[in-house]
């Protein structure tokens, strides 16, 4: 008797340990100059990172592997800091990093190997990088919003072979400032995409210049609208699989828009407002005899 109760006390004190090790929450905050800070956690259900750095220099990084339900945020003040979020093999991810009146920094999110994730960027300073990466993903968001100038945004979502993307979403949207580069790649099946360019005075500002917006999409169901409210604006859409939907709307003047779809199912539509604008759309089908 003994034997068997002290085997089951050995089995309920694993198991409850267990449970309490599942959740966990770690939380880094920085005030100062030269911090860094890491948070890594794996194998947990319900866990949480966050990082909140205030200063210069500083370096953040997050990274969760096989975790169900978790959470990343970086809150960043400060110039040159980099940050960076790293979510593998998770399921219901959500990652966020925002970035305030910062200048010439770089964010990235990665997610791979994800269900039900979402992720997004929010950087409002000059001269910044902002990329999420997510790969073997389904039922998943990008988003990435950008509100200064000389700023690059690129999103990248799906899989490849045996592993391809499905129902995903991608959104730019750079709604400040001038000389921006925004790049959405997608392949997989119930794609959508959007990238928004407008202004150099706030979210209500007039146009901006020297903007640059491209979108690829490879696979079934596609939806991809590019918006751009400037001067000698830059747009480039690739489609190619089935089930195309592109429309392009540029208001202003030297505004240059490209449609470029493969497969069955067309739909394009482009609206220019203003001077000197040339749009192109070439629609290719699949020759069935």
């Amino acid at each position: 008797m003994s034997i068997k109760l002290s085997t089951l006390a050995l089995a309920l004190s694993l198991a409850y340990g267990a449970t309490a090790a599942m959740a966990n929450n770690a939380d880094i905050m920085q005030n100062g100059d030269r911090n860094n800070g890491y948070v890594t956690q794996s194998h947990n259900y319900d866990t949480d990172g966050t990082i909140n750095q205030t200063g210069n220099r500083n370096y953040g990084a997050i990274t969760q592997d096989f975790n169900t339900r978790t959470d990343a945020t970086m809150n960043v003040r400060g110039n040159d800091n980099d940050t960076y979020i790293n979510q593998n093999g998770n399921t219901g991810s959500e990652a966020l990093i925002t970035i305030w009146r910062a200048n010439n920094n770089e964010a990235i999110i990665d997610q791979t190997l994800t269900r039900d994730s979402d992720a997004t960027i929010t950087v409002t300073g000059d001269n910044n990088f902002a990329a999420i990466n997510q790969t073997y993903v389904v039922d998943s968001t990008a988003e990435i919003n950008q509100a200064a100038s000389r700023s690059d945004a690129y999103i990248q979502q799906g899989g490849i072979g045996l592993f391809p993307g499905r129902n995903l979403s991608a959104t730019i949207n750079q709604n400040s400032g001038n000389y921006h580069d925004a790049d959405i790649v997608q392949k997989g099946t119930d794609l959508v995409a959007l990238v928004q360019q407008q202004g150099n005075s706030g979210w209500y500002g007039t146009a901006g210049n020297g903007n640059n917006a491209s979108v690829k999409q490879t696979g079934a169901m596609m939806e991809a609208t590019v918006w751009q409210d400037g001067k000698r604006n830059t747009s480039y859409t690739e489609q190619s699989g089935a089930g195309h939907e592109s429309a392009i709307t540029q208001v202003g003047n030297n505004n240059y828009a490209n449609v470029v779809q493969t497969g069955l199912n067309h739909t394009s539509n482009v609206q220019q407002y203003g001077n000197n604008n040339n749009a192109f759309v070439v629609q290719t089908g699949v020759r069935l005899w």
